[in-house]
């Protein structure tokens, strides 16, 4: 990288959307995305968490690092890095994620109930992607910092399993790093419904995981779904600051 983290955080800093508190009003308190009227959790986690057997331990424990507003530059930027098509983008996923892990070791190590023993990524569910040659993995590595404590923990052996609002931790299987007794830090790219991160996160909490924080690169806020003057829209549209912390201690 030519620039460093502060370099690419500060370029791309207008393009992030700001994570609004879980105490403010038409927020998620599962995800921190944006709910109609007084609701407490949008419909994909109302079904993924509410109804379904996923852990309770979860709840609380998915901090987004932005927004990205569906459609924007910051989505396009994800999405674009994510297929591989511009290159040049992975440092600025690898700048936010190195600059908000930096920004929020303590808010981190309270939600774990202690310092993070691991960092770790979201498996791909195509075939063939391994852990080494994830387009996250491989934007992550680019801040030596990252690339020293990023290690594998699962694979994905049963896609099938997938559904967009359905719990299935039988998706994924240990693979690489021990997990029993461990806090992890597990980091996904883009949460839309959550539910390939919840999933991946409970595999780990079966595999003995002491306890485990959700991170998304950025959680999808989809324009069309909302009304043009949905009060979640003001709430992310502030500037954004990198050491906003959205939960409650």
């Amino acid at each position: 990288m030519s620039k460093t983290t502060r370099d690419y955080l500060d370029q791309y800093r207008e393009h992030f959307w700001q994570v609004p508190h879980e105490a403010e009003a038409n927020v998620c308190r599962l995800c921190l995305g944006a709910v109609p009227g007084t609701s407490e959790q949008c419909f994909n986690c109302y079904e993924i968490l509410r109804r379904s057997a996923a852990p309770r331990s979860l709840r609380g424990r998915v901090v987004p690092m932005s927004i990205a507003r569906n459609p924007g530059p910051w989505y396009w930027i994800l999405e674009s890095y994510k297929r591989g098509a511009f290159p040049e983008y992975a440092p600025v996923v690898a700048s936010l994620a190195h600059e908000w892990l930096k920004a929020h070791a303590a808010g981190l190590h309270e939600l774990l109930g202690g310092e993070p023993d691991l960092l770790t990524i979201v498996p791909s569910k195509k075939p063939r992607v391994t852990f080494d040659s994830q387009h996250l993995r491989l934007a992550l590595a680019l801040v030596k910092p990252l690339a020293e404590r990023l290690e594998p923990t699962l694979e994905c052996v049963n896609p099938g399993a997938y559904h967009r609002t359905k719990y299935a931790p039988e998706m994924f299987r240990a693979s690489g790093a021990a997990i029993a007794g461990k806090r992890i830090v597990l980091i996904e790219d883009t949460w839309i419904t959550g539910a390939t991160a919840v999933s991946a996160a409970g595999a780990l909490l079966n595999g003995g995981a002491d306890s485990v924080a959700i991170v998304p690169i950025a959680r999808d806020f989809r324009v069309q779904f909302h009304e043009e003057d949905h009060p979640y829209l003001a709430r992310i549209a502030r500037s954004y600051d990198v050491r906003s912390w959205p939960r409650s201690s």
